[in-house]
Formats: C-alpha cells, sequence, structure tokens
C-alpha cells in the first residue's frame, strides 16, 4: 500500500490536533463534565468491543444479501482491532491484515489504488466515542457524524456508505457459499464448512472419492493452465525449431472437449485431419486418438491410451509432451499470434498455426514474354515490378536458361512434356523471397482441351473439401493463391482424390500438378 499524500496527512494530522481535547471538558466523552476532576471517557458502550469491529470499504456493500436476516454481513468484512489513543479516544490499530486487506481490494480491480489510500487514512485517523449505544466519529476532512446503535452496526454517514459492528455480536460460521451451511450472517471460518458428499467413483476424475457411488458429480477438468474453450493442436514434425514454447505453424488441429453427458474428456477428429495422419503413416496414432479419454487435472492430463494404457502427461508450462509418439498436445493459448506460414517474410515457427493475419510477404512481379513456345526456339523474359535492391534467379525444366541481366534471362525451349514453367525467384534486401511462375505451352498443340479432359475437379465452388478426378500417374499437386503463392501441395493418384481446403481463406486459387496446367477454384464460406 503506498503511502498517503503528504497533504492528506497534514489535514489527518491538524484534524487530530484540534478535535482531542485534555480533561473531561470535551462533550464527545461519555463522562462529560466540565467542574469534574476525572479523566475523560471515550469507551463507554453498551456493547463488546473485545474482538474488534468488522468493517469493510464501500464497495463491499455489491455483495450484500439482501435477503439475509441480518444486516451485518462478515463475509464482506475485515475485523479491525481498536485501542485507546493518548487523548483517550478509540481509533483502528492498521496492522499487517488490515493493509493485506486493502491490497487485495486493489489487485482484485474492486478499488482503485487512490481510493485504498485515502480509506485507509480516514481509518487511521478518524477517532471514536463510544457512550452506551451512541457513537460519535471524528472524520479528518469530512466532519463529525454522531449515530445510535440499530440493527447490530452503527453508519458512518453517507459520504463513508458503510457500518462499523462489534465482531463480538457476529457468530462464527461458514462463509463458503458452496456448502451446505454457509451462513451470511457469520464471521467466515472454512473449517466449519460442511460439503454434500461427492458422487463420483470414476478414478479418471479429478474430484475422484474413494467409496462414493455415482459420476453424477465427477469434475474431468480442472487447471488453471488453459480454458477448455480453447482450440488444441498436436505437434507431429518440428522441423523447424522454436526459441520458447512448441513450433506451432504446422501443428493439427485436435481440440479436447466434453460430451453432453459430462463423462471423460475426448478428442474430436476434423475432418480432413484423419486422412492426413492415414496418409504420412500415423493410423495407430489416429486410432488411438479417436478412442482415448481424458481427463486435465492441475498440470496433469490423464491419457486412457489403447495402446499403452493409462499415462501421466505432464505439463511443461506450454502443453502435454506425449511419449506415445513423441509429440506433444498443447492449447491453443501457449502460441503467440504471428505468421505461420514459412513463405512469408515474417515468418515465425512458433506461431499460432492458424492465425495468418500477421503475415508479410514480397508484392510478386510479373514475367513478360512469350507463353506460346516452339521446340528449338530462343525467347527473351523480363522479370517486372520487383522492389528496388532485390535480386533475381530465373529457372525452368523447359530447356536452357541463360541469365541476361538482373531481371532478364533468354531460354531455348526444350521439353518433350505438354507444358513446362519459367520461374523467377525474387530476394529483397531483407532477405525475403517470392517465387512467380510463367507456364508455357508448346506451339501447335491443343494442350487446354486435353489437359482438361484428363482431370476434374468437384464442388466448385467449394467450401472445406473437393474431390480430384486424375486419369494420370501419381503426381505431386499443388494449390496456388491469387499472387501465384504455393499455399498447398499434396500427391494424387490415379481415381478419386479427396483434398482438404478449409483451412484456406475464402477467394479464388488454382488448383492442379505442380509441372502442369491449373484450374481455377472457387473458395467460399
Amino acid at each position: 500500500m503506498k503511502h498517503i499524500t503528504q497533504a492528506l496527512l497534514a489535514v489527518f494530522t491538524f484534524a487530530s490536533a484540534t478535535i482531542a481535547l485534555a480533561q473531561c471538558d470535551n462533550e464527545q466523552a461519555c463522562n462529560y463534565n466540565p467542574a469534574g476532576s476525572e479523566p475523560c471517557n471515550f469507551n463507554a458502550s453498551s456493547q463488546d468491543l473485545s474482538e474488534g469491529m468488522l468493517i469493510g470499504i464501500p464497495f463491499g456493500q455489491y455483495l450484500l444479501d439482501t435477503t439475509a436476516t441480518c444486516a451485518v454481513q462478515p463475509i464482506n468484512d475485515q475485523i479491525v482491532q481498536m485501542e485507546p489513543n493518548a487523548e483517550g479516544y478509540m481509533q483502528f490499530i492498521i496492522d499487517d491484515a488490515v493493509l493485506a486487506y486493502f491490497a487485495w481490494a486493489v489487485n482484485s480491480g474492486m478499488v482503485t489504488q487512490e481510493q485504498a489510500d485515502q480509506f485507509l487514512g480516514l481509518m487511521t485517523y478518524s477517532t471514536f466515542s463510544f457512550c452506551g449505544d451512541d457513537m460519535t466519529v471524528n472524520l479528518p476532512g469530512l466532519g463529525t457524524v454522531e449515530d445510535t446503535f440499530e440493527n447490530g452496526y452503527w453508519f458512518l454517514g453517507t459520504m463513508i456508505g458503510y457500518y462499523v459492528a462489534p465482531a463480538a455480536n457476529s457468530p462464527v460460521g461458514c462463509g463458503d457459499p458452496e456448502a451446505e451451511n454457509f451462513d451470511v450472517c457469520a464471521i467466515p471460518d472454512e473449517s466449519l464448512c460442511t460439503y454434500p458428499p461427492v458422487a463420483c467413483e470414476d478414478p479418471l476424475a479429478c474430484n475422484y472419492e474413494e467409496g462414493s457411488v455415482g459420476t453424477d458429480d465427477c469434475n474431468y477438468f480442472d487447471t488453471d493452465n488453459f480454458a477448455l474453450a480453447s482450440n488444441d493442436f498436436i505437434g507431429l514434425f518440428e522441423v523447424e525449431d522454436c526459441p520458447s514454447g512448441y513450433a506451432g505453424w504446422n501443428d493439427l488441429p485436435m481440440p479436447l472437449g466434453s460430451g453432453a453427458d459430462g463423462g471423460p474428456l475426448f478428442f474430436t477428429i476434423l475432418p480432413g485431419v484423419d486422412a492426413f495422419l492415414i496418409q504420412f503413416g500415423f493410423e495407430t496414432l489416429l486410432n488411438d486418438l479417436s478412442t482415448a479419454t481424458v481427463s486435465v487435472c492441475g498440470d496433469t492430463m490423464n491419457y486412457i491410451s489403447t495402446l499403452e494404457g493409462d499415462l501421466d502427461l505432464v505439463w511443461d508450462g506450454y502443453g502435454f509432451p506425449n511419449p506415445i509418439y513423441g509429440g506433444y498436445i498443447a492449447p491453443e493459448t501457449s502460441f503467440p499470434i504471428g505468421c505461420p506460414d514459412p513463405n512469408a517474410c515474417n515468418f515465425d515457427a512458433c506461431s499460432h498455426p492458424f492465425a495468418d493475419t500477421a503475415c508479410e510477404y514480397v508484392e510478386p512481379g510479373t514475367i513478360v514474354g512469350d507463353s506460346i513456345v516452339a521446340q528449338g526456339g530462343s525467347y527473351t523474359y523480363t522479370y517486372e515490378g520487383g522492389a528496388e535492391g532485390s535480386t533475381f534467379v530465373f529457372y525452368t525444366a523447359c530447356g536452357e536458361v541463360e541469365q541476361d541481366g538482373s531481371n532478364t534471362a533468354t531460354l531455348t525451349f526444350d521439353f518433350p512434356g505438354d507444358d513446362c514453367e519459367m520461374c523467377v525467384e525474387e530476394t529483397t534486401v531483407d532477405d525475403c523471397s517470392t517465387i512467380t511462375c510463367l507456364t508455357l505451352t508448346p506451339d501447335g498443340t491443343n494442350l487446354v482441351e486435353s489437359f482438361e479432359a484428363s482431370w476434374s475437379l468437384m464442388p466448385n465452388p467449394a467450401r472445406d473439401e473437393i474431390t480430384i478426378d486424375w486419369n494420370g500417374e501419381a503426381a505431386e499437386w499443388v494449390v496456388l493463391d491469387a499472387t501465384g503463392r504455393e499455399v498447398q501441395r499434396t500427391r494424387v493418384f490415379a481415381g478419386m482424390t479427396r483434398l482438404e481446403v478449409s483451412g484456406l481463406a475464402a477467394g479464388t486459387y488454382l488448383v492442379g500438378p505442380a509441372d502442369g496446367l491449373k484450374q481455377q477454384l472457387q473458395i467460399v464460406r
């Protein structure tokens, strides 16, 4: 708690000095008698003040239970002891418990530091007189308030908005609203609380209680490390290093949740994730994830595996390493928002895998030159629109290419296939790269018709998945965005192949063999 300002301290000190009068000619004394010789007595209360006063700051009022039978509700209050000062007035003792109470009030956001300091200053320098059922309090800078004991308390006035109540008048009881015997009128003592028996006989649950019957009260998620509502990811490949935490840029979504019956947690296998795991040899892991039952209790994920039995996966500050496959399970809150695209200038392997709005790219240029070429012919290509200071590298499988200048090259076309690409990789002064390609088609052939006849995709427009009907041999296929940047790659086999596109934003894309003509695909959401 920071110190009270010097100005406020001066007001308090002055007020205390002017209201504390010697002997018994003080009208606030219980034995006021100007003609007498007895010392003034400011504590002749009809109430027992020996156990201190219940007092709080005004924000506590909102917690009051207006339906309770008692006006004094100690669950919101702090017990503060009192003692006489040098003049005999009663004053509060500001000890460590009081300071901790105000520190909690500030840290909880219920009150500002300035408000807490002002209220603590009033408590420190206010002087009291208790005579019978009457109370007189001198509030420094605010004046004097008089009140008569009623409903179990004295009111400190509308400017303060709170009461003081003898702690001795309130019983000690259970202060936990979740308990069976909660008493809003009692001074809280958690040791006195009683709770209904827990009905959780499942050892997997966080609140398992031996000897209980049923599972109605079972709780399978009890941790402060992350929220169950957040998405979760499974990490399989660590091909990029992350200095702190996990390299989440290529992780797979694997939400952890509970069913409608409130039973153990389980993983949801999203469309496309299953196909990916099977394609890369993780079919056994897929089966295990599909059948596992889980609970998260504190720093431990209790994972009932169909492969290894009962596993205790321990939180390492970011997620839960899994010894079955050497990967991990981690909540999305463990991944900072950055750029998960390795083709971007500001790629960050630690980034959240689905948050790519922060990615920065080199604006692609344009390759200018003939796109219809003849076998054995020579053609000149120029890359236009590059950034100042960039370097350019021309490359192709279409034949021999000789770079004539920084952004020009000559191609001697010699390609036995139907089509090919001339590409330029631009590298900026910031060492960021982009690749732009131009499709070259041999003259004298109707390649477009023959190409389109060899395969098709549907539906188009698509939302989350497309099916490719391919008549050729197995080949690498790519998905290019509107700038020509590769955003997805997969291997397509003869026949029907499903391609998951739910991770792509709505827009126009080109889909086709990596070394072949592409078809336009529209993705809508």
